[in-house]
Parts: structure tokens; C-alpha cells; sequence
């Protein structure tokens, strides 16, 4: 553990009201530390003075310095151009301390030659803040504190002033949709005391309530008089009588302001891994091999396959499976990408609790499958990501020493295997940059050849800022490792939470534009996630049927930046197509190189037809032509047919995409199959508990779980679905229904019960559904679920 000497930068003075000190930081430089009364606040100097933690009564109140759920910001306006004090650095930050309050006060420069100034200043009981600007124009400015209450089923209620009495309302969003606030608020559930918020000069604000958390967004006007407002901390029993009350006069600062130091040293890049440097630095998450090509075909070099975890490669202890993880690899080599290998997901046998998001319970097995999996593709994968965003719960339930202990392990054992191969340390996500300065605190900077990261945000502005932070943290512990960037991305509206939402496919496709050439300033490699996703997601293409996809506008956006324009080739082909159901088709591209390439299509069903490659010679054109026949019960609608067009070594440096139109009149027969949660069963046959994913329900032997599953009819005719089950799980199934019938356009619902005996040994099993159409035959669906059986508490 790395201790930092603290040091004071004014000089030593007793306050009883309030202390500072301040310190060094990975993250920001310096810090200040300022206590006063029943808070604690964490300062960042080189960030205009902005509060990264705020702890009242030793509860985390301030939601900060977490991209997923919040930040606490001052944004400003000047003429219309707006502005953030996270990416304005501060021509100067000082400090005054007298015997009743200590203040820190921000200067920035911005355009037209407007100062800024922002003023926080602590006493015993309250924090102020002032900001106002110098120069002519019309300014705006802006604090949004995030709050964070103590537990989601812990108290939340908001009082204010409202027709000459106190109001109640409970903190929920629903309440507060349709009430104008006042200026006085006291705000309850976040800690012990009460926060009670007062404006000092006129304001607006509002507030949002989400989960657990409550965002205060204050701003207004400035008219010439600094803007002012006021958190105090009281006894929960002395709301009323504090909302009732006059605020507190801003305190009086005079005295002697002192500098303190908050520029932050540059942050030297390290040399380009040598990999990159020859491979590129474009990347994608997929482990689909169907479309790889595809992905290829928009000049990605890098594909980032998760294959490789322990729970793919050996669902049954001793019993090793490479099929999926062997197709991964061919099928990128082929299309010209080469991988990085990512090893994520433990089997229930093998873990501590039965849960795959958990440490291993024996280091020497978990070296063994790392050994065993490097050696396999020697000289197929160079590169090695060891686990997927532990910072998160969802994806790992260790601690972070834990996680050192898994990153040392697969180090070792990766090194043993294959020397010349590169070892990465997990990319991480919504509070990435503190944990990796935990974790480098621990060591992890000597088991780890490549640092991960997920700079997942609302804008590549941010992207950029969450990267420079974490080159800072590194520099700060003499970690001299490339950044890979393994997942960044936004989506157009779909259903995942996080900063990166964004209103279509259009602004996705901008975003992808803005923030690459940022990042490939602070990154070797920038992987987009993901390369195929349904509906209006991350995906950079949506699939269609089993080989079929329609790109979306942010697949444009990467080609335009991946290949040059400047090649001599020349692709002759429509841009549209028409097909007719139960019809044979005709495509036909003219290519024409300087160099010899070879062109295939990708994009058909297996179905449809047969796709071949075709080799072109310099100079000499050449017609790749692709005769298909669309079955007669294709679902009508859009896709897109690629043609893709490789140099020699594999990598693509053309493609030309065909807008299909797939046109039935006739039957559309397709469906969707899907898994969904499952419940536990008890001994007695008694469904309880809550809905929750397979991998996070261990039954022990004995109990058992519900397993729904849900076939979707997306053909326009009802239908009969058969249904055969196999796996290891299979045998442990009451009864199961052998059709399921769908009506058109709806959901069916199949309610698979499984009974794990008494004698089951713990480990980790499976169910494998097949559905076919009892119309069509040939349209088939499969579904795979995962199950943990951990043994019961104080068994063996």
C-alpha cells in the first residue's frame, strides 16, 4: 500500500471552525481536504475547485466522481457558448483561512476575455458558494450537485416552504413532477442531519429524483451581483424551524489568499505497443464468427472475443471445450482481424459461492485453464484481457485485492505459456479510475503488460477527460503501460442505462466520428462495443435472421475512418436491390485494383445460397457474381448484402454495401427464442424469491428453479413450434410440453420446472432448447441456459 505524505500549502493556523490541508492525488493532482463541523469535503484544485466527495455524518452524500450515476458540476454560458468547469482549467486557485471559515476560490479565463470566479467557502455548519464573472456579455452559470440517499429502502422526504407552511413530499420523481420549489429546501435520508438548501441571490432550480439518488440542478442569470447559495447541515427534528429561518449571510472573507498548487504535470504517452503500431488501432467487441467478415469489411483490424472464459471452455470440471472459442479465431483470421482474447466468467464448480462472477476458489486451477488456453493459440492471440469491468458488481463480487490476485495469477501462468504474449489488465467502467489507482495501490502495475479501460460517457468530450485521468493515475504510480480501450460506445435509445444514450442512430454515428480521434490519442487500440446488436443499441449492425444484418450509420462513420480513400480500386455495383420471395436473384460487382485483392460477399443466409472468393488480378477487372434464391417464407424488410474486398495479407481496403429489399407476399414464418430470468423452487416445490438472471441464482441440491422461455412468433400466420431439450440440467425436468403454439405477432410462454436431486453434485450445468416451425421445418431457433449448483451451507 503506497501512504502519501500530506502537506499544507498556507501557513499552519488552529481553526476550530473548519481545517484544510492538502494533498496529493492520482487522480487530480492535488486535493484539498476541508473539514467543517459534520462534513468532509474532498476538493479537485486542477478542476476549478469542484467537489469529488462530500461526506456528512460519515455517509457519502455527494454522488461523485461516478460517470453511470452522476457527477457534481458548475457549467456556464457566455453568449450562448457554454462551458465546464471540469475542462476549464483554472489560471489560478487560492486559499483563506481564518478563525470561522477556510475558502478556496478558482480564477478562469474565457472567451472574449469574461473572468470567471468560483468561490466555496466551509464553516462549522454550512458550504457557500459564489461565482461570478468579469467582462461584457450575458453570462449563465450552473451547480448540480448529485445526492445520494443512505439506502434504497432507507428514509427520503423533502420539506419546503409553500404557502406559509412547511411541505412534506417524499424524494420520488413522481411527487415533485409538477411542484415549483421554493428557494428554501431541506432535504432528508442522505445522513443523520438534514441538508437545507437556501438561495442568497435569485436562482432556478429543479429536481430529479432517480432510484436511490437526487439531482439539484441550480442556475441563473447573472445580473452584475455575484450568485450565492447555501447548504447547512441540522438536526432532522429542526427542519421547520430552519426553513422558517433567514438564511445565513454570506461569511465576510478577508485576509490573506494563498496559492496552492493546481496544474497537473503532463502525462507522457508510452511508446506505442509494437503490435498496434503493425496491426492498427481500430477495434470491435464480437465472438460471433458469422460477422466477422462484416466488421471487417468497415477496416476494423482488432475483434475482442470473450471465448476464452473458464466457464466456455469447461462447464464440467475436467470435460474442456474449445469449439466456440476455436470458430472465434477462425473465423477472424479469415476476415483479417486479429483478437484479443478476453477471459471472463468462471464455471459454479470452480468458485468460491457457485457464482460465475466470483474469485476461484483454488489459484492453481484458475493458472491451469490461463495456461491451458494461451498455449492452445500461441501464434493464433498475442493478447490477453484478464476479466471485464470488476469495478462493477454485476461482473465481479471480489474485492479488489481479489482481483490483483486473479490478474498475478493469469500473469504467471500466461507468461509460462507464451512468453512473447501480452497480458491486460480488466477495461474498466462507471468508477474505473479510482479502482484502478486501488488496485495499482496493491501491485497490479507489475502483473499487466497493456491497462484496460472503458471511458464510457455522455459525450467524447468526457470519453477524452475519463482517459487523461487515467494516464494521470498511472504516470502518478510510475506505471509506464499502454492504454487499450476494449469497450467505448453510445446507443441510440435502447433499453440499458448509463451516460451513453443517445436520440438516434445519426447522433450514435457522430459520436463515434467526435470521439476516435481523441481516444486514439490516449489509446494503442479503441475497441467499439459491440459490433452486432438487435434494435436501437450499441450495435454498429443489427442481425437479421442467422447470417443476415443491416448496418447502421455508425458502421459508415468507422469505414470513413479506417480506409483510405486513396487507394487505387474501383468497385462498380448498384446501390439497391430487389428481392422477391421464392425467386432467384442476380447481384453482379465489377472490381478493379492496381494489386492483387480477393472480393467475396458475406451477408446471405446459409440458405440462400453459396458464396465463394474471387480472386482479382492488377489492373485486370473482374465480376464477382452472387446468384441466391430467397425462400419462400423470408420476412419481408431491409438488410444489407457487403461486398468485401482483402489485399493480400487479409486486411480489408474496400467494401461496397447493397441495400436489399427482401419483398413476401406470401407466409413470413420467423421467431425469436429467448431464456429470460429464472426463480428459485424450494425443497417443497414452492416458487420464491425474485426474478434474476441464471448466473446470479445458485440452488443448492434439493431445491430447483423456474425456467421461462419465450418464443416470439415474428412471421404473420400463427404457428406450432417443436421443441426438443437436451444439456446436463435436461434429466432433472418435470414435464415438458413437446409444441408450443404462437399466434401471429405474439409471445408464447414455455415453463420449464427443474428439480435438482438431493444426490446432484455441485457444479455447473445446462439446458440446450431446440425449436423448429412446424410449417417450415428449416427455420430453426436455439437457446442455451447456465446453471451453478453450489452445495448447501456447511456441505462439502
Amino acid at each position: 500500500m503506497r501512504v502519501f505524505a500530506t502537506f499544507t500549502c498556507v501557513s499552519a493556523f488552529l481553526c476550530a471552525a473548519a481545517e484544510l490541508r492538502v494533498e496529493p492525488s492520482a487522480m487530480y493532482g492535488h486535493v484539498a481536504v476541508v473539514k467543517g463541523g459534520k462534513s468532509r469535503f474532498e476538493i479537485a484544485l486542477c478542476e476549478g475547485v469542484r467537489i469529488i466527495s462530500w461526506i456528512v455524518d460519515g455517509n457519502e452524500v455527494g454522488f461523485v466522481g461516478r460517470i453511470w450515476g452522476g457527477d457534481m458540476y458548475d457549467r456556464y454560458t457566455v453568449d450562448g457558448a457554454g462551458g465546464d468547469t471540469r475542462f476549464a482549467p483554472p489560471e489560478t486557485v487560492k486559499v483563506l483561512r481564518t478563525p470561522s471559515v477556510v475558502a478556496l476560490r478558482a480564477r478562469f479565463a474565457l472567451a472574449k476575455g469574461v473572468l470567471l470566479e468560483r468561490t466555496l467557502a466551509v464553516t462549522d455548519d454550512a458550504l457557500f458558494l459564489e461565482t461570478s464573472f468579469v467582462g461584457k456579455g450575458r453570462f449563465w452559470h450552473a451547480f448540480s450537485p448529485h445526492l445520494k440517499r443512505k439506502g434504497a429502502d432507507g428514509p427520503g422526504e423533502i420539506r419546503f416552504l409553500a404557502d406559509g407552511g412547511a411541505k412534506v413530499l417524499p424524494l420520488d420523481r413522481q411527487a415533485l413532477a409538477e411542484v415549483r420549489l421554493p428557494a428554501t429546501i431541506a432535504i432528508c435520508g442522505l445522513a443523520e442531519s438534514a441538508l437545507v438548501f437556501q438561495a442568497l441571490a435569485p436562482v432556478t432550480f429543479s429536481l430529479n429524483v432517480w432510484g436511490t439518488n437526487i439531482r439539484l440542478d441550480m442556475g441563473a442569470v447573472y445580473k452584475g451581483e455575484p450568485l450565492r447559495v447555501c447548504w447547512r447541515t441540522v438536526p432532522e427534528k429542526e427542519c421547520a424551524t430552519a426553513l422558517s429561518a433567514d438564511p445565513p449571510a454570506f461569511p465576510v472573507l478577508r485576509g490573506v489568499w494563498e496559492v496552492v498548487p493546481s496544474t497537473v504535470p503532463p502525462s507522457p504517452r508510452p511508446p506505442v505497443a509494437d503490435i498496434a503500431r503493425t496491426v492498427g488501432s481500430l477495434g470491435v467487441c464480437n465472438s460471433n464468427p458469422v460477422y466477422m467478415a462484416p466488421l471487417a469489411a468497415a477496416g476494423i483490424r482488432w475483434t475482442r472475443v470473450g471465448s476464452f472464459s473458464w466457464i466456455a471452455c469447461e462447464i464440467e470440471e475436467g470435460v474442456r471445450d474449445y469449439s466456440r472459442a476455436d470458430a472465434a479465431v477462425a473465423a477472424a483470421r479469415a476476415a483479417g482481424l486479429s483478437v484479443i482474447g478476453e477471459m471472463s466468467g468462471n464455471p459454479g464448480w470452480a468458485t468460491r459461492d457457485g457464482n460465475l462472477r466470483s474469485p476461484p476458489k483454488d489459484w492453481e486451477a484458475w493458472e491451469k485453464h490461463v495456461e491451458q488456453v494461451v498455449l492452445r493459440y500461441r501464434g493464433r492471440v498475442r493478447v490477453w484481457e484478464v476479466w471485464n469491468e470488476p469495478d462493477l458488481a454485476s461482473f465481479w463480487t471480489g474485492t479488489a485485492a481479489d482481483y490483483v490476485d486473479l490478474l498475478k495469477h493469469a500473469y504467471i501462468a500466461a507468461k509460462r505459456a507464451d512468453p512473447d504474449c501480452l497480458v491486460m489488465s480488466a477495461g474498466l467502467d462507471g468508477s474505473g479510475e479510482a479502482y484502478l489507482a486501488k488496485i495499482l495501490d496493491m501491485g497490479a502495475g507489475s502483473f499487466c503488460d497493456l491497462v484496460g479501460a472503458h471511458p464510457y460517457a455522455g459525450s467524447a468530450k468526457m470519453a477524452d477527460r475519463r482517459m487523461a485521468i487515467m494516464r494521470r493515475i498511472l504516470a502518478f504510480h510510475k506505471v509506464e503501460k499502454p492504454l487499450w480501450i476494449t469497450e467505448v460506445g453510445w446507443q441510440s435509445g435502447g433499453w440499458k442505462s448509463g451516460p451513453g444514450v443517445v436520440a438516434d442512430e445519426e447522433v450514435k454515428a457522430r459520436r463515434l466520428s467526435d470521439a476516435y480521434p481523441l481516444l486514439q490519442e490516449r489509446a494503442d487500440v479503441v475497441c467499439w462495443y459491440v459490433g452486432v446488436e438487435p434494435g436501437r443499441m450499441y450495435g454498429l449492425l443489427q442481425p437479421t435472421g442467422s447470417a443476415g444484418f443491416t448496418l447502421n450509420p455508425a458502421w459508415f462513420a468507422m469505414r470513413d475512418l479506417a480506409i483510405s480513400r486513396d487507394l487505387d480500386i474501383s468497385v462498380e455495383c448498384p446501390g439497391k436491390a430487389v428481392a422477391q420471395a421464392g425467386e432467384p436473384m442476380l447481384l453482379v460487382a465489377r472490381v478493379r485494383c492496381a494489386q492483387p485483392v480477393q472480393a467475396q460477399w458475406c451477408g446471405i443466409e446459409p440458405e440462400w445460397g453459396r458464396v465463394e472468393s474471387v480472386g482479382v488480378s492488377p489492373g485486370q477487372p473482374a465480376e464477382i457474381a452472387l446468384r441466391f434464391l430467397v425462400p419462400e417464407y423470408a420476412r419481408s424488410g431491409q438488410r444489407h448484402l457487403l461486398l468485401l474486398v482483402q489485399d493480400r495479407q487479409g486486411s480489408p481496403i474496400a467494401s461496397h454495401a447493397v441495400e436489399l429489399s427482401v419483398e413476401n407476399e406470401g407466409r413470413v414464418c420467423d421467431f425469436s427464442l429467448g431464456g429470460g430470468w429464472i426463480r428459485k423452487i424450494e425443497a417443497d416445490g414452492q416458487e420464491v424469491g425474485k426474478w434474476r438472471p441464471a448466473h446470479q441464482l445458485c440452488p443448492v441440491p434439493g431445491e430447483g428453479f423456474l425456467q421461462p422461455l419465450r418464443p416470439k412468433n415474428l412471421g404473420n400466420f400463427d404457428d406450432t413450434l417443436k421443441l426438443t431439450v437436451g444439456g446436463t440440467a435436461a434429466k432433472w425436468l418435470d414435464d415438458m410440453p413437446a409444441t408450443v403454439s404462437v399466434p401471429a405477432g405474439k409471445r408464447g410462454w414455455v415453463s420449464l420446472r427443474v428439480r435438482v436431486p438431493a444426490e446432484a453434485v455441485p457444479g455447473t450445468y445446462t439446458l440446450e432448447v431446440r425449436a423448429s416451425s412446424k410449417a417450415f421445418p428449416a427455420v430453426v431457433r436455439e437457446w442455451r441456459g447456465v446453471y451453478s449448483i453450489v452445495a448447501p451451507s456447511g456441505g462439502k
